[in-house]
């Protein structure tokens, strides 16, 4: 594949970090319905209702991430990477966003109040992206 090195070491971080996201999903998913049979909480519902928001952050993650590969003379050509899943910003965001759903999706066998925890997200964001941006401009006056 051609391309830049960037674009491929920022390519095959992204791979790397998929493949892990991806196993560890499958593998929190599983001990997390092994936990609700070990709680006797047989209300699936609860399940498939915390699953909705964190395939939401998976599908976001993966989406941003999908690289652009064309074809010329026909010889495969990396155009675009995708957005680097280590860096900062919009993709740190995703990622804490998916420990608030995993969070969540193990409290609240014990109490729907667990769901406030949920507003951690928008706090999150507020937090990256205004007050961080907002603190650094002040810094110089």
């Amino acid at each position: 594949m051609r391309g830049s090195g960037k674009n491929k070491a920022i390519y095959e971080c992204n791979q790397h970090i998929k493949k892990a996201m991806y196993y560890g999903e499958v593998l929190f998913n599983v001990m997390v319905l092994i936990f609700y049979a070990y709680n006797k909480c047989y209300g699936y519902s609860k399940f498939i209702f915390t699953t909705i928001p964190e395939m939401i952050c998976v599908l976001l993650i993966m989406k941003i991430s999908k690289p652009k590969i064309d074809k010329e003379d026909g010889a495969v050509v990396l155009s675009d990477p995708g957005v680097d899943l280590s860096g900062k910003g919009f993709p740190s965001i995703l990622f804490d966003s998916l420990v608030v759903c995993m969070i969540v999706k193990i409290l609240i066998v014990f109490s729907y109040f667990s769901l406030f925890i949920y507003l951690l997200i928008p706090i999150s964001m507020g937090y990256e992206f205004i007050y961080k941006p907002y603190r650094v401009f002040n810094k110089y006056d």
